[in-house]
């Protein structure tokens, strides 16, 4: 199989204008930091970094090196991600937040795509839903 074989999307329907889906979507990893997150730090542009160090509960402590390659404000969000596990092992992703636009309701979409197997895409697309879900609670009117 092929990285493709490995890729993961999430949907999540927020009730709100897609400028402040996309705002609350970065505010999760803003202060107050949810308790999985130790550490993040961005550089929101095009070719910016944002360092996120991740505890996830039961798990050992990682970090992700993001940079950002696209922009696209309020309707899209590209990046990569090199990904340091504790144990040493290494692996990039890519990652696309696309956010779409009905009435007073937004849909934001999340792919990832590179995993370097099943299992790695599994443990995060069994996170990627609790991180969407937090986004209500971040938007700011």
């Amino acid at each position: 199989m092929n990285a493709k074989d490995y890729d993961l999307q999430v949907e999540r329907d927020i009730d709100g204008a897609a400028g402040n889906v996309f705002d609350a979507f970065l505010a999760v990893y803003d202060e107050p930091l949810p308790d999985w997150v130790l550490h993040s730090e961005r550089d929101l542009r095009v070719g910016g970094v944002w360092d996120i160090t991740f505890r996830p509960p039961g798990a050992d402590a990682f970090q992700e090196h993001r940079v950002f390659t696209a922009i696209d404000r309020p309707h899209r969000l590209e990046y990569s991600a090199a990904i340091h596990e504790a144990g040493g092992r290494t692996y990039e992703t890519a990652v696309v937040l696309l956010i779409t636009e009905a009435g007073d309701r937004s849909q934001a979409q999340l792919t990832q795509s590179g995993f370097p197997d099943e299992q790695t895409r599994d443990e995060f697309a069994a996170a990627w839903p609790d991180v969407l879900d937090l986004i209500p609670a971040r938007i700011t009117q």
